[in-house]
């Protein structure tokens, strides 16, 4: 484990984002040319954008139409997502840079913003980023959003938000430091990929494909290792359904429900998918530490 210690800075200048930056919004691209298939061209959506922050490159949405230069964004662009498709706004606000991608060009959609720095003397980009990701912004940007099913902000709400700036030298610190914390936190993610894959190989290795079983015998599944029997999990385990809850139920309280975006894509769990509850539930609904749960 390293120590890491953050200075608390002598922060001085208060202002608005208005004042440094513009917003731009996106183009309504013509569903007629949205394709199924890969192109070259690549319309960004509230989909790529991650909770937190950065980019998803898990949901892109093809597009093989007409092209305009004011709306064809380049690497390392700041954009911001205008609207957000959860009742909590998850991503909505949050920021992310354009990727580097030799092989497509992102365009900017609509429901996205495009960041312009108009005092590049006043405020780093990164260290805007990290404004954009910060806590106080946040709770403004969902405080003002309109919309209950789907949340909507606009660039006059974001332009809106007053913050503490510091002088630049130390916007560089700031910024850099919380880069090394992002890079580091990316990286045992990365290991934990591994680490996963490495698991799941050594399952299938031995569960699936019997790697290293020289005797068999046949059963209703086919040929399973000798002494092995077939079962049903039935035999084995109970299944509780979750709480069926109203959505006036999602108040501040002590409690929280784990929903399905408690776990993580290919499992694992996360935190970011509690929602704060207080609502009725039976007993057999509480989870305890290590219990397992499924989506």
């Amino acid at each position: 484990r390293q120590k890491i210690t953050i200075r608390r800075f002598d922060l001085k200048s208060h202002t608005t984002l208005k004042n440094l930056i513009d917003i731009k919004h996106g183009f309504a691209f013509k569903g007629e040319f949205f394709k199924e298939y890969e192109t070259r061209n690549i319309l960004l959506t509230p989909g790529n954008f991650l909770v937190g922050g950065g980019f998803n490159n898990k949901k892109l949405k093809f597009y093989d139409g007409p092209l305009y230069d004011d709306y064809i964004l380049q690497e390392n662009d700041l954009i911001v997502t205008l609207t957000d498709l959860s009742k909590s706004g998850d991503t909505l606000g949050f920021p992310s840079y354009v990727p580097k991608d030799e092989n497509h060009i992102f365009l900017h959609n609509q429901r996205l913003g495009k960041i312009t720095i108009k005092e590049p003397k006043k405020i780093l980009k990164k260290f805007l980023y990290y404004v954009l990701c910060h806590s106080d912004y946040r709770n403004e940007v969902l405080a003002s959003a309109t919309g209950s099913t789907v949340k909507h902000t606009s660039p006059e709400r974001i332009l809106s938000f007053e913050f503490t700036l510091p002088e630049l030298s130390k916007q560089e610190q700031i910024s850099k430091t919380l880069l090394d914390l992002d890079n580091k936190i990316q990286n045992l993610q990365n290991q934990n990929k591994i680490l996963e894959q490495i698991a799941q190989a050594i399952f299938k290795s031995w569960f699936v494909d019997f790697d290293g079983v020289t005797e068999f015998e046949d059963s209703e599944l086919g040929k399973i290792p000798k002494g092995w029997s077939v079962d049903k999990f039935e035999n084995h385990l109970e299944l509780t359904k979750g709480v069926s809850y109203k959505s006036k139920e999602l108040m501040p309280s002590n409690k929280a429900l784990v929903s399905l975006k408690s776990i993580n894509r290919g499992g694992g769990y996360t935190e970011r998918g509690l929602k704060s509850f207080d609502g009725k539930y039976k007993d057999n609904q509480i989870v305890y530490e290590n219990d397992i749960v499924i989506a």
